[in-house]
């Protein structure tokens, strides 16, 4: 386990009557920053081509096709991942904190299977759990 961050490049979220409908963002695969003891040795790793391969595919995408709300805050999102140049369609659940005409932010925790990605390394378990904080403003 080594906690850590990626920033999102762009991106924009789509709110209608107070619902989220839609969104995409762009992440910067060059803003890995590994926050544990591992710090710059396993940044470079995960930069490499062994895993997202930053110098061939800086950027990884993820759009935002079908937003499912179960409750006033609980939603179901599916959207299609793209990272080293292969689209992967994902399904988790997350979760509206706070919505109005000029500001949001939602959360979600998953996994997803880095064999999907191409990523099969050794030392990485093929379940990478993700925990998204989103905060947009209008």
């Amino acid at each position: 386990y080594h906690p850590g961050t990626i920033a999102l490049k762009s991106g924009n979220v789509n709110v209608e009557a107070g619902k989220i409908t839609g969104g995409k963002f762009v992440i910067d695969i060059n803003s890995i920053k590994v926050t544990d003891e591992a710090g710059a040795k396993l940044e470079g790793h995960l930069k490499s081509a062994d895993f997202f391969d930053a110098g061939k595919f800086p950027e990884a995408s993820f759009e935002i096709t079908k937003v499912t709300y179960t409750s006033e805050t609980a939603i179901i999102i599916e959207g299609n991942l793209t990272a080293k140049g292969v689209t992967v369609p994902l399904k988790f659940p997350g979760y509206v904190r706070s919505v109005s005409d000029t500001k949001l932010f939602a959360q979600a925790f998953f996994s997803v299977d880095a064999n999907l990605l191409g990523i099969t390394s050794k030392w990485v378990a093929s379940d990478v759990a993700l925990g998204i904080h989103l905060f947009a403003t209008k």
